[in-house]
């Protein structure tokens, strides 16, 4: 069962309206929009860990001309 990307909630399945229902907030998104976010969300946290380790880079003072 997916997680709701907005609260964490669980997201339940209406086949009716063929979307997945967050039981926690309500937010309605389809497969597709669940699997959009999920990919945003690694994206960013590669992004963030290339930042973190230049930072960590830059403070170590492993600096070259």
């Amino acid at each position: 069962m997916p997680r709701c990307p907005e609260c964490n909630g669980y997201m339940k399945y209406d086949r009716r309206l063929k979307v997945y229902i967050c039981t926690n907030c309500g937010l309605m998104l389809t497969r597709d929009e669940i699997e959009k976010y999920r990919r945003r969300n690694y994206v960013e946290e590669d992004e963030k860990s290339e930042i973190e380790e230049y930072y960590e880079w830059w403070i170590k003072g492993n600096k070259s001309p």
